[in-house]
């Protein structure tokens, strides 16, 4: 599968990429469309075992909507593909979603009751409770050390129309637990003084978008080693700098040129890592 890199991890050794696929529209198709990826194989897991075939299944609904008089837009997220958790603390994982068209957005976890969404990865993060409405995860990473995969699928609803998702679209990624002698609480701080959790920024097309991505680390063990962001196409990430004099705080700048082609919504994510590998 080809695509176009958008961001990598030197320490996770990951690529994050990105691509649009047109489909013809002299091809005829059903009103309901399903897509997506199969492949050979998961890293061993703790709770799945080894040798786990990755599979990912989209459904979208080509009909045109009664509410808009348009084909409906299905929504949008973005994770990180890796999240490190350290055992015996709690964590609560916000999924970021989006959609164009103003639809309710709902998360829910992939299964193979009716048709298989998830491969070998199904229900794969024991003592888990995902908020169907916020799509936060809330974890206890009371388990063994090692890897988790989580299978979930994206939903829009519209307001008025039913109970039965105009689409729905895959989403999965990897939670490693690890042992570590630091507490809880010591994790590296994001500075939100500019923009907050789940901010709107609206650009303009044909112009460039600034921003300086501050962290800084909590505990005197260790200092910020990475700054990992999921970025829309185009949007280019300094290497990470010394914020001042002191060892405690370091940034990245990121710029975005947009084009008339950028249009519409993109989410973007950061999180910054320090050297004991605990996330922000």
């Amino acid at each position: 599968m080809s695509y176009f890199c958008t961001d990598y991890s030197i320490d996770e050794d990951y690529t994050i990429g990105k691509r649009t696929v047109y489909i013809p529209s002299n091809e005829t198709y059903d009103k309901i469309l399903l897509f997506g990826y199969e492949d050979c194989c998961w890293i061993d897991l703790v709770e799945s075992g080894s040798s786990r075939a990755i599979f990912m299944l989209t459904e979208a609904d080509l009909t045109i909507r009664s509410d808009t008089g348009m084909i409906n837009t299905s929504p949008i997220s973005a994770m990180q593909p890796v999240v490190r958790v350290k055992q015996g603390c709690s964590y609560s994982i916000h999924i970021q979603v989006d959609d164009e068209d103003g639809d309710m957005v709902k998360c829910r976890w992939a299964n193979d009751d009716i048709v298989d969404e998830c491969g070998g990865v199904c229900n794969g993060l024991n003592g888990s409770v995902l908020n169907a409405e916020t799509c936060i995860l809330s974890y206890n990473a009371t388990g063994s050390t090692g890897w988790y995969a989580v299978a979930l699928q994206i939903e829009d609803f519209a307001f008025q129309i039913g109970t039965y998702p105009l689409s729905s679209v895959s989403l999965q990624f990897l939670i490693f637990v690890y042992s570590s002698t630091e507490m809880c609480d010591n994790k590296p701080l994001i500075d939100t003084s500019t923009d907050q959790d789940g901010a709107v920024i609206f650009i303009l097309p044909n112009t460039t978008y600034y921003k300086t991505i501050i962290a800084s680390t909590t505990s005197n063990n260790s200092k910020i080693s990475e700054i990992n962001t999921v970025s829309p196409i185009g949007m280019v990430k300094s290497s990470l700098l010394k914020y001042g004099s002191f060892e405690d705080k370091w940034y990245v700048n990121v710029t975005w040129t947009t084009k008339e082609t950028d249009i519409g919504s993109h989410i973007f994510c950061y999180t910054a890592f320090d050297s004991t590998r605990y996330l922000s």
